[in-house]
Formats: C-alpha cells, sequence, structure tokens
C-alpha cells in the first residue's frame, strides 16, 4: 500500500466545549411501499465547538433565512482514525452548554479542511421538525 501525500496530522482539540454525533442521512419502505426518511448513527461523542454567526456572515454565506446559524469546528477524523468530513445534508446532533439535551443541526455545504491543524469548519443551523 502506497499512501499519496502525507498523513493528517492528530488535531488539537483546544476549546472544544461541546460534543457531536453525526449521522447519515437513508431511507425506508413502509408496509405501504411509501420511502420513509430514516438516519443512522455513524460516529457518536466527537468533541466539537459551536459558535453562533452573525446576520451579516449567514447572509455573506448565501443563506437570508430566520433560523439561526452556527459555525460548527470539529476533528476531521474520529478519534479511532474514521474519517468524518461532512459534507451538504448531513445531520449532527450537538451537546453543548447552550444546548444540554442536544439540537439536532443539517450541515450547509461542505466540510472546509483548516489548513494543517485536522480540524474541519462547517456552517450549520437547526433543521426542521
Amino acid at each position: 500500500m502506497t499512501f499519496v501525500g502525507k498523513p493528517d496530522k492528530p488535531a488539537k482539540l483546544r476549546g472544544m466545549g461541546a460534543s457531536c454525533s453525526i449521522e447519515t442521512p437513508g431511507t425506508q419502505t413502509d408496509s405501504y411501499g411509501m420511502y420513509a426518511p430514516t438516519s443512522q448513527t455513524l460516529v457518536e461523542n466527537i468533541p466539537c465547538s459551536l459558535n453562533q454567526m452573525s446576520t451579516a456572515e449567514a447572509v455573506q454565506y448565501g443563506k437570508d433565512t430566520d433560523k439561526t446559524m452556527y459555525r460548527l469546528r470539529l476533528p476531521i477524523r474520529s478519534p479511532d482514525g474514521v474519517d468524518i468530513r461532512l459534507t451538504h445534508g448531513q445531520g449532527v446532533i450537538v451537546t453543548s452548554n447552550t444546548f444540554p439535551s442536544g439540537v439536532r443541526m443539517v450541515v450547509i455545504g461542505r466540510g472546509a479542511p483548516q489548513g494543517q491543524s485536522g480540524m474541519q469548519l462547517l456552517s450549520v443551523m437547526e433543521e426542521d421538525i
């Protein structure tokens, strides 16, 4: 096995005051053959940080919405080495001081690696229930 490029550096987890669980969307059919959306937990208890975006920043990202948007920062790899780069539409459940019982959020866009820090930065917003 040969590697292309250098391996990822381990993420520096300073300032991570929250944890998140990553879900992947899926579908299943009910007894009538109708599709029903489902989700499957991919990885749990990943350290992360969650910061609220200003309205101007949310508009800069092209999301003029009445929902509060957040910046989510988390490692590119889980502690056991699984690649957890997130893409548009994936669900994330974030538990923090602000959301002690956890809140379901959806990823807007795609995780952007932050240099060689081993971290990714995402735009997320609360999911419609």
